[in-house]
Order: structure tokens, then sequence, then C-alpha cells
């Protein structure tokens, strides 16, 4: 009901410096500094106000697809939308919402890279399997997930990176204080599926194979940052995504946290432009941890205690908050069944990407987890091992077949190979069946 009428119980008078917005009074924003800066900032930047249009569901008593329908036939306080769409207009109606986000921790950095690759796959099927959002400003909308909602909600691009500018006016936006001039073309929203592979093969930091095979939509990335990754030692793959981040500005920064922080010491700056990619997944590396003061057990515990480690990350972000604990649960519990089979069998799901954008254009339909089909790998898993491939002695065979997992399995490349294991096709459709 946000953006009806009262929708607030005792409100306050209607006051939107940040947001401007038609419906929504900028007092329901966080009173956190963060939320207010961000909602002003993305307008600021984009050059007017974020425009959110949803299709409105049609039935025989909707009275924007009458002949006759007017806004009479509304109860009072909502919005008669000519053109048949839900229009919104401030990050709230976006950001406002719930969703159910699951963080795993992985072993290592490759690991993690692994299956952040993997559940970009699946999330599309993941938003379709758990939709439960049906209504925006009172209306029933035609589709049933939240995706599109806040991808709209939160975009800061000008209508030059959006492509609204012909090339030969382009000269007449350009914005040097912004990030790409204000004018180099971006396809997509701050908050948006993924745009690029980021694991290597295994032992192959060079490894280019799966990234040429399926990274298949276009990736802008910053030039300079891209430079400075690869002489540090950055492999390409992962080079690639960060550079990929940073075509982006900051749209939030604190007072003494500019200048003043000290990037050997801090995480900051990077995390000012990594938590406002609001990407289907996230890669998550570990924050900095300050040294421990004393070399002595009892400083080093507690220590420990006040700075616990955090690792690698990956962040599944796609899911919809469910109307029980119950399911909520369930739904976190398969994820993480799921990430132990992809590991436990060296699965690969690697399709291109436009195929993955394709699955979130699918599975925002209505009732897509029934009504849709989607892009999936026939084969998921390694090529089987043969007994002619490995020496005849048992230790022998199994050196061997470790050694053959090394470079195979969770490499990345075995998906272009095809074949391998069906009792992991089995038992990952038994997976999927159980939820």
């Amino acid at each position: 009901m946000m953006g009806v009428n009262d929708f607030i119980h005792n409100p306050l008078p209607f006051e939107v410096p940040y947001s401007q917005s038609n419906f929504v009074p900028d007092y329901v924003i966080n009173p956190h500094p963060r939320f207010a800066a961000l909602t002003r900032n993305i307008r600021a930047r984009r050059g007017e106000k974020v425009d959110i249009k949803i299709p409105l569901y049609h039935d025989k008593n909707t009275p924007e697809f009458l002949s006759n329908g007017t806004a009479a036939l509304l109860p009072e306080g909502y919005t008669y939308e000519p053109d048949q769409h839900i229009h919104m207009d401030c990050m709230a109606f976006g950001m406002g919402m719930c969703c159910l986000q699951v963080t795993f921790q992985a072993r290592d950095v490759d690991e993690s890279r692994y299956m952040y690759d993997q559940l970009a796959v699946l999330s599309p099927i993941m938003m379709a399997m758990t939709a439960a959002t049906p209504i925006f400003k009172g209306r029933l909308a035609d589709i049933d997930v939240r995706w599109t909602v806040i991808s709209q909600s939160v975009d800061d691009r000008t209508p030059a990176e959006r492509g609204l500018i012909s090339p030969d006016s382009l000269s007449g936006h350009v914005n040097d204080y912004m990030a790409g001039q204000g004018i180099r073309s971006i396809p997509k929203s701050r908050y948006d599926s993924i745009s690029t592979y980021i694991y290597h093969c295994r032992g192959e930091p060079a490894c280019q194979r799966t990234f040429a095979a399926y990274n298949d939509i276009l990736c802008p990335e910053d030039d300079e940052m891209k430079s400075l990754l690869r002489r540090e030692g950055v492999d390409e793959n992962l080079s690639h995504h960060i550079a990929h981040l940073f075509i982006r500005d900051p749209i939030v920064a604190f007072n003494g946290q500019v200048q003043e922080l000290n990037d050997e010491e801090s995480t900051n700056h990077f995390e000012s432009i990594q938590s406002t990619n609001w990407q289907s997944c996230r890669w998550k590396p570990p924050p900095h941890q300050p040294p421990a003061l004393s070399a002595s057990p009892e400083d080093h515990a507690a220590h420990s205690t006040a700075h616990p480690h955090i690792g690698w990350r990956t962040e599944f972000r796609t899911m919809e908050a469910q109307l029980t604990d119950f399911e909520n649960a369930a739904f976190t519990v398969f994820v993480v069944l799921l990430t132990r089979v992809v590991l436990a069998f060296d699965l690969g799901f690697y399709i291109p990407l436009s195929k993955v954008d394709e699955n979130m254009k699918r599975a925002h339909c209505r009732d897509a987890v029934t009504s849709q089909k989607f892009f999936f790998r026939r084969h998921i898993a390694p090529p089987e091992i043969t007994f002619s491939e490995s020496s005849s002695s048992d230790e022998e065979e199994d050196d061997g077949h470790r050694n053959e997992k090394d470079e195979k399995g969770r490499s990345g490349c075995h998906p272009c190979n095809g074949g391998g294991k069906r009792v992991s096709l089995l038992l990952f459709y038994v997976l999927f069946v159980s939820i």
C-alpha cells in the first residue's frame, strides 16, 4: 500500500526534499544519513527522478483496460494509470521491500569465485521459485517478483549512459566530474544481474576458456582500474569484474572518510563502490583485519574475539522473502545444500550470460516457475575418468584421479567437454524436487 493515500499511521506533513516523490514522504526513509544521501544522489546524478514502470494486471474489472475506464472506478487515493503501467517515482518503492539473501563463506578465494559463477546462473530460477511480490502501490501487477522494481528505483544512469542521447549530441552532455564523463554507454542499472563470470581454471590464472566462451554480453570497464589491477598481478577474469564495478560513481561519502582514509589500513573506499553495485550475486573479499597488538596468547585470544575472522564470501541475492519463517528457512537451507552438491560433485552450470539475462526476464513473468522455460546446461558434471587414463595400481589410480580432478574439476572448463557423472544429475534433480 506504499504510495496509496495516507498509507502511514499518524502521518506527518508531506515533505520530500530528498526524493521529490509525488507519493512517498521523506520521513519514511531510514534515519541513517546513508539512505537519504542515496535517495538524493541517485536522483541528482540521473538528472531527474527515477521512473519505475510495472505492467498492470489485466482482468475484467481493471479500469485502465476498459473502454469507459476512469479514475472514478478506483477507491479513493488510488492512482489511475492511463498507459496501463504502475508508476512509482522514488527509491523507497524498491529499497523499501524485503528479500531473502544468503551469504556463504568459502574456504579460499578460488572457491568463492567458483560459487559466484554457479549461483549467478541459478539466480533467475531461484527468484522464480520464491516469487512473492505481486502488488505495487496498491495495484495488482502483471509480474510477481520485486527485482525490476528495485533495479529501476536505484538507476542513477544519465540519459546518455542509458542510450537516450544520439552519438552526435554526446559532446553536449559531458560531465568531467562523473565516471566515464557521464556519457559512457552502460547497459544495466546498478541493481541488476551480473555482467561477467569471475572464475579461472584451477592452477591456471591465465585461463580464458570459460571467460571467452560464456561472457557474451557488453560489460564496460574502467580502463585505469583495469590497468592497475593487471600491473599488480590480478588475473584477467577478476580484474575485468572489479574494473566493471568502477564504471559507477560512488553515491555515498561520509565526512572524514575520504582523503582521511589510508587504503593500506581500510577497505572503505572499495566498499563504497562494491556495496552500491547490487548484482544478483556479490563477491565479497575479506574486510581489513587490524593486526594483533601483542604476540602473547592472552592478547591474541582477545584480539580474535574482538576481530573474528571473516573470509572470502559469496552472497546470493535474488530470492524473495516468504510469508513464514519456515519457508524462509527452507529456501535458505536448500541453497546451502545446493552449494554443497555443487562443490562435492564439481558441477558447472555455465551458460552464456545472454541466456542468464534472458532467464531473468522470464523469471519476471507472472507464475514463471510453472509457465516459463529456462535455459540450463544439459551436462553439468566433469568428464568421466576412465581406467585407461590412470595407472593400474590402486594407490596410483587414486593419485591419478586426484590429479585429473585438480586439472578439470572446479575449473570452469569442464562444461565445454560435456558428458559426466549421471549420478550427480540424478542427485541434483532430487534436491530440486525436494523443495
